[in-house]
């Protein structure tokens, strides 16, 4: 996942910061950035004030037409639940804070804003960010705040227990803002258009963003200090307005990529990004060195007959070879009744093999391999060989 820096000198030289899943938006005052003439998306409507604390839509009604789709039955239900609710930009919301920014006439006091993407079960990743980077504070004479976004999730009773639990933690922190949509990693995308629309209506001046999940460390004191450094403008939502007129996509890093396309932002990289961590030496990667110049291990499940025997193998037309953990039977179970199903199409044979190695050790490690030697049995789809 990329980690990019977006800057753009224009005639009001305005900025925008786009940091991958930790996004910095440097929000635009003058619309002129990019040419109203040919960006007729680019009307911006007037926020208007809302007093109440729960804004809400009406529940928006699936598209049963998205069931049309070719072999749509055999679609996991997350991908069925996207497509059903795809055209959807407004849900109920179940927790709401107008005056986070102290209100839209004051939100340009909030120097930055940290954006944040938190399940409902992640109570616990929530509670360290509160106590660490996103803590609310006066950072080098500027405001830091903080809200996390939220869907639902389960059904029933779990789903009622686990929005009392959210509330409960509303009332105490005051920093979530919550919808009645399915909170999955399809809907991550709709899940950063829903905070778009109610920032324009609640923290339309808000001077920056920092778009990001709960999994992820920010150093937002450096941060806020190289912000600082930049030409002093105020903004509004450039990019929620180009997203009214793109698609959802499941991916928001890509969905956002796009929306700044058509605002003819260009995103370049910025060296304090770690799109995929910090390079921290560890005990596997001396295990790396160790073992590089081995090219061979013990097969510990094997699948000789596979595509029928060597002679017979061209039978085969395709073979899905899909590496995986051995901790990961769930995936497995899910490839196994969609797009990796082994089937005879169009006259040709599909055929699934899964790659494993070991994980763990000592009893755990020789649990898990039982595991997968009772799964191998079952489906046999997968050969293993004793490496980590």
């Amino acid at each position: 996942m990329s980690r990019i820096l977006i800057k753009r000198s224009v005639t009001t030289r305005a900025s925008l910061l786009l940091l991958g899943s930790l996004m910095v938006v440097y929000l635009l005052k003058d619309i002129k950035v990019v040419r109203k003439d040919d960006n007729p998306d680019l009307k911006i409507r007037q926020p208007t004030k809302n007093n109440s604390y729960v804004y809400s839509w009406p529940r928006c009604q699936q598209n049963m037409s998205a069931a049309k789709i070719t072999d749509f039955s055999s679609f996991p239900d997350f991908m069925k639940d996207f497509l059903y609710y795809r055209h959807c930009r407004h849900f109920p919301m179940l927790l709401d804070l107008p005056d986070k920014c102290g209100g839209a006439d004051k939100s340009a006091e909030v120097f930055l804003l940290l954006v944040i993407k938190s399940s409902p079960h992640n109570y616990d990743r929530r509670a360290i960010l509160r106590k660490t980077w996103a803590e609310e504070r006066l950072q080098n004479g500027v405001w830091i705040r903080r809200v996390f976004l939220s869907g639902t999730t389960d059904s029933g009773f779990e789903k009622e227990r686990l929005n009392k639990l959210l509330e409960l933690e509303q009332r105490e922190y005051s920093d979530i803002l919550q919808w009645d949509f399915t909170d999955t990693f399809q809907n991550l995308t709709l899940k950063q258009i829903l905070f778009l629309e109610w920032m324009e209506r609640n923290c339309p001046n808000v001077r920056f963003l920092l778009n990001g999940d709960d999994d992820v460390f920010a150093n937002t004191d450096h941060m806020v200090e190289y912000l600082q450094s930049l030409e002093d403008n105020d903004g509004t939502l450039v990019i929620y307005n180009m997203s009214k007129s793109i698609d959802l996509l499941p991916i928001d890093d890509a969905y956002m990529g796009m929306c700044l396309a058509k605002a003819g932002l260009d995103p370049t990289s910025h060296i304090a990004v770690k799109p995929f961590g910090l390079n921290i030496p560890s005990r596997l990667d001396g295990n790396f060195l160790y073992y590089r110049h081995c090219r061979h291990f013990p097969m510990l499940l094997d699948l000789p007959d596979k595509c029928g025997g060597a002679d017979k193998s061209a039978e085969v037309f395709l073979l899905l070879v899909i590496k995986s953990s051995p901790v990961n039977y769930d995936r497995r179970a899910i490839l196994r009744k969609t797009w990796a199903e082994e089937r005879l199409h169009n006259g040709v044979w599909i055929r699934r093999v899964f790659i494993s190695g070991t994980t763990a050790s000592g009893f755990e490690k020789e649990r898990l391999n039982k595991l997968l030697e009772l799964e191998q049995r079952e489906y046999s789809d997968i050969p293993s060989v004793g490496l980590y």
